[in-house]
């Protein structure tokens, strides 16, 4: 089955983030170097992370997190009904 190829746009949102991270770890690298302590340029990058993340949102890992999430509800739902003796 042929899926359809990604969006110009698509390409230009990737392109835009792995820039933007390229950025991230081109600032902690000179955090590092300047004696930053790990914990503060682990912080740096968490928060950096997750700022690109609301600006950058990455739709395609968002419906495969929203996917899982729902086949684990029913799993779960299933497993949990499945004892229930409802006579």
């Amino acid at each position: 089955m042929n899926q359809p190829r990604k969006s110009l746009m698509d390409s230009k949102v990737r392109l835009e983030k792995i820039k933007r991270l390229e950025a991230i770890k081109k600032k902690a690298e000179g955090m590092a170097e300047g004696g930053s302590a790990s914990a503060e340029v682990n912080d740096y990058i968490q928060n950096a992370k997750k700022k690109l993340a609301f600006e950058v949102p990455d739709e395609e890992a968002f419906k495969k997190a929203v996917q899982a999430s729902e086949k684990y509800q029913s799993q779960r739902d299933k497993t949990r009904y499945s004892n229930t003796d409802l006579r």
